[in-house]
């Protein structure tokens, strides 16, 4: 059985037609392409209208941005959603994008320390330790095999600018791993 569309006028196969109730035929007027291509286009209209509409909201309330940002950073310092984000992020390393992305992340944080001072000699880190009393500098737990110490950047090379000190005797610590990890980039 063959129906006319009444939009792009070509006689096409009935398969071709979305059903519809309201209809005597039982089908809509318009094939499936032309009805895709009308409801594509009706959606792009409906979102720049109500961009604008958000747009011109959020200029008239800018204290609603300062709100929604302190709301955002009391969210992520929630447990549960630490826990929910780890596991995202670990699922998301895996695939092909997400391991891209930190290859990305490591790079240019290699060129980024590449830029800082980097002078720390083993004599110097020796004194550190030794300074340290061979105890992690936040959690005071000794070092040993079982728990290794790891170098921190004091000045963390992500807050850190081309020239400012790197791994110097002025900016590393020495931290357990659990520590360094929960400092990460404060």
């Amino acid at each position: 059985m063959k129906k006319i569309c009444n939009c792009c006028k070509q006689e096409k196969d009935i398969g071709d037609f979305y059903t519809s109730k309201c209809s005597l035929t039982g089908y809509r007027s318009y094939c499936k392409i032309c009805a895709k291509e009308k409801s594509h286009t009706s959606h792009q209209i409906y979102y720049k209208n109500m961009k604008a509409k958000h747009d011109e909201w959020m200029a008239n309330h800018p204290e609603h941005k300062e709100y929604q940002n302190a709301y955002n950073k009391e969210y992520r310092q929630k447990p549960d959603f630490k826990e929910r984000n780890k596991e995202y992020q670990k699922r998301y390393a895996q695939t092909e994008k997400g391991h891209a992305i930190l290859l990305i992340k490591n790079h240019r944080r290699r060129k980024r320390s590449r830029l800082l001072i980097n002078d720390l000699t083993y004599k110097q880190l020796i004194q550190i330790k030794e300074s340290q009393q061979n105890k992690c500098a936040i959690c005071q737990r000794d070092f040993n095999e079982q728990l290794p110490f790891e170098l921190d950047h004091i000045i963390p090379v992500a807050k850190s600018k081309p020239g400012d000190p790197g791994l110097t005797m002025g900016n590393v610590q020495l931290l357990c791993r659990t520590c360094n990890a929960k400092k990460n980039t404060k």
